[in-house]
């Protein structure tokens, strides 16, 4: 107890001295989810996030967090990253896929559709768009992401079975 409190007190006065230091606010954070205090956590993540810390580390907080069923939380940290990085296809994927799996197949479709503009060579981008417009109820658009996905990556063998099921 002690030592954290030490640890905090060394965190906050080093961002008294530079206020951008990331790699104090990331530790900090870590301290403050430890205790309970996710939203304070998540506001200097994302803040840290403006001061260079690496989006992967947001993302991989992001996931864990879904993981452990703490939805609110993974998409109040992945909200943020994709707002400061709007063109990467993966942090879109990331946020897509928790959409998706809420059943939000509208917000899932427009980051899976932002992810293909931005990786349109990438075959699983294609996919998952294929599968958000599917859950639209929009099979032939999805059918074409589906054909789009396969072209790319000729490999998906499940996927060419059950485009050859649905003609």
């Amino acid at each position: 107890r002690e030592s954290r409190a030490l640890a905090v007190a060394c965190f906050e006065q080093a961002l008294r001295l530079d206020p951008h230091l990331f790699s104090a606010k990331y530790n900090l954070a870590a301290i403050l989810e430890k205790e309970g205090r996710s939203r304070e956590a998540d506001e200097l993540l994302l803040s840290a996030l403006r001061d260079g810390l690496d989006p992967n580390l947001v993302q991989e907080i992001a996931v864990a967090a879904w993981e452990r069923s703490d939805v609110p939380r993974a998409l109040r940290l992945m909200d943020g990253v994709v707002a400061q990085r709007p063109g990467d296809a993966r942090l879109r994927i990331t946020r897509g896929r928790i959409w998706i799996q809420r059943r939000d197949c509208a917000k899932a479709y427009l980051d899976f559709d932002a992810a293909r503009r931005a990786a349109p060579r990438l075959a699983l981008v294609h996919g998952l768009a294929g599968s958000a417009l599917m859950c639209l109820g929009r099979p032939a658009e999805a059918r074409r992401a589906f054909e789009q996905s396969l072209a790319l990556d000729p490999s998906q063998t499940r996927l060419r079975e059950l485009l050859a099921r649905g003609r």
